[in-house]
């Protein structure tokens, strides 16, 4: 029903969530919110409006995730902390349509067309550090009995709630010899 008086929408904008979802969220809003959102990161990946599409795509998915933090887990926080790295990247500086736009419209005013331009390496290794603190941490913490039966991978595939296809057919050929081995 949206907000009964402005108080209500300065206390929304106060914070600490944001999210535009607040403001209209039928399932009709939230398709259009997720189009969007797609549409900035397809403009991100081919490098056109490099600097909008990223931080409208931020915006977009914090949107999406501030909504409704009940259901965050680890990895909503890595692919928060990997749009930020990518944020502070030239990621439209080389290979991109915005770089190949720049260099046509270099050669249409009669200029020289610069070369490609240098990306700091930064924020790629911080990604690549990031990534193996997560692999080291959850390798280490991963242990015990349980995950020496395989009994967490095979609840993890079986419990209806976690799986995506109907995996109880795999697990009984197999049993959990084939999970000790994956865990």
């Amino acid at each position: 029903w949206g907000f009964f008086d402005a108080r209500a929408v300065i206390e929304c904008l106060r914070g600490p969530k944001f999210s535009l979802l607040y403001f209209w969220d039928s399932p009709t809003a939230m398709w259009i919110h997720i189009a969007a959102f797609e549409l900035c990161m397809l403009a991100m990946i081919v490098g056109l409006w490099t600097r909008v599409s990223s931080v409208l795509g931020f915006v977009l998915m914090l949107s999406l995730f501030d909504r409704n933090p009940l259901f965050w887990e680890g990895t909503e926080l890595v692919f928060r902390v990997f749009f930020v790295y990518l944020l502070c990247a030239r990621t439209g500086h080389a290979w991109s349509v915005d770089a190949w736009l720049r260099r046509r419209r270099a050669r249409w005013l009669g200029r020289e067309p610069e070369e490609l331009r240098p990306i700091p390496a930064w924020p790629r290794r911080l990604l690549m550090m990031q990534l193996a603190t997560v692999y080291i941490v959850t390798g280490v913490l991963k242990n015990g009995n349980v995950w020496a039966k395989g009994d967490a991978i095979y609840y993890a595939w079986n419990m209806d709630h976690f799986y995506r296809f109907y995996p109880q057919r795999f697990s009984a050929i197999f049993g959990t010899n084939v999970m000790r081995l994956m865990s």
